[in-house]
C-alpha cells in the first residue's frame, strides 16, 4: 500500500534533571536529541510496518535538517516532493523532572506555515496516486480544510492525541450526545504552538456539539473552558489550571468554566469569575438555558493555604 503523510518534522531536544530543578541556575542532567514531529512519527511507524510511505513536509538548510533527511532515508521514507527552504529546521525543546513529567517546553515550528494551500495545491495530482493520505493536525488549518475537501482518496486526520479523540467520542456518547458521522477538523490554531495535555477535551466536545447543532443557540463568548473528559462524561481536573487562568485574565477573559476540583485554586485569581462543573451534560445544559452554574465565591490565597493545612 502506498501511503502519503502530510505534516511536520522537527528535531526533539529533551533534557531530564538528575536532581530537583533549580531555576535561574545550571542543572545537571541528561540531554537527548532525536528526530520527531507528528507527521514524521506517523510515517516512521507506517514504514516500520511495511508500507511504502512518502512524507510531504518542509525542511530547512541547516545541519539538523540534514540529520532529519538522513533519518528518513534510513527508514525508507521518501521525501521526493518535500519543500526545501533556507533556514533552520523546526525544533521542539522540553525539560523533564526526576519523575519524567514535563516542567516546561518551547517550540520553533514557524517553518510549518510553509505547508500552505499553494503547496497543497501543487501536490494534489501527486497525492491522487496514493492509496491513502494521513494528515497531521498540526499543519495550518486552512491547508487541512483544502485537502479534506479536494482529496479524492481515503483520508485520515491524526488528531495529535488518539487518546484525546477517543475520550471525546466516549464522553459525548455517555452524555446523551453523538459524534456526527462526517469528517471533523478541529482547529487548534496557531499551529506553531505546542498543545499537550487533556485540557482541550471540554472545548473540543462543545465545539462539536454546537457545529452539529446538538446544542442550540450561539456559543458562549469571552468564556474560557478547561477540562479533561472521562469516558463517562465527567470532568476531571487538569494540571496547570492556575497559570492558564492567569494568562486568560491578562488577555481580558474573566469568566472561567472549569472542573469542580480545579475551581478552589482559581478563586484566588483577582478578577476571575470561576464556574465549577462536574459533567459535560451539566455544562451543555447551562449553556443552552438550563440550570445555571453558580460562580464560586472568591477567596484569598492565604485562606486556601489555611484550608489545605486543616
Amino acid at each position: 500500500m502506498k501511503i502519503a503523510v502530510f505534516g511536520g518534522m522537527n528535531m526533539d531536544i529533551c533534557g531530564r534533571t538528575d536532581h530537583p530543578l533549580r531555576l535561574r541556575d545550571s542543572n545537571i542532567g541528561h540531554i537527548q536529541m532525536q528526530p520527531g514531529g507528528v507527521g514524521r512519527n506517523i510515517a516512521a511507524r507506517l514504514a516500520e510496518n511495511g508500507a511504502k510511505c512518502e512524507l510531504f513536509t518542509v525542511l530547512g538548510s541547516d545541519a539538523m535538517s540534514d540529520t532529519l533527511r538522513a533519518d528518513c532515508q534510513k527508514r525508507g521514507i521518501s521525501l521526493q516532493h518535500a519543500l526545501c527552504c533556507e533556514g533552520g529546521a523546526c525544533v521542539y525543546l522540553c525539560m523533564h523532572d526526576l519523575d519524567g513529567d514535563m516542567l516546561l517546553a518551547m517550540n520553533d515550528m514557524a517553518l510549518t506555515e510553509r505547508l500552505d494551500c499553494g503547496y497543497a495545491r501543487s501536490i494534489l495530482p501527486i497525492l491522487a496516486g496514493f492509496d491513502l493520505c494521513v494528515l497531521d493536525a498540526n499543519a495550518p488549518a486552512d491547508t487541512l480544510t483544502f485537502l479534506a475537501q479536494d482529496l479524492k482518496i481515503p483520508t485520515l486526520l491524526d488528531p495529535v492525541s488518539c487518546a484525546k479523540a477517543e475520550r471525546v467520542r466516549a464522553a459525548l456518547a455517555n452524555s446523551g450526545f453523538s459524534l456526527p458521522f462526517t469528517r471533523i477538523i478541529v482547529n487548534l490554531a496557531p499551529a506553531d504552538t505546542k498543545k499537550t495535555g487533556p485540557a482541550f477535551d471540554l472545548p473540543i466536545a462543545l465545539a462539536i456539539l454546537y457545529a452539529s447543532e446538538q446544542l442550540r443557540g450561539d456559543p458562549p463568548e469571552k468564556l474560557v473552558l478547561l477540562g479533561e473528559l472521562s469516558l463517562g462524561g465527567e470532568l476531571a481536573p487538569v494540571r496547570g489550571a492556575l497559570p492558564m487562568a492567569l494568562s486568560a485574565l491578562q488577555q481580558g477573559y474573566t469568566r472561567l468554566l472549569v472542573p469542580a476540583q480545579n475551581a478552589p485554586e482559581l478563586t484566588c485569581a483577582e478578577g476571575a469569575q470561576v464556574y465549577p462543573a462536574a459533567t459535560l451534560r451539566q455544562v451543555a445544559d447551562a449553556l443552552t438555558g438550563g440550570r445555571p452554574i453558580a460562580a464560586q465565591p472568591p477567596k484569598k490565597f492565604v485562606d486556601l493555604l489555611r484550608a489545605h493545612e486543616d
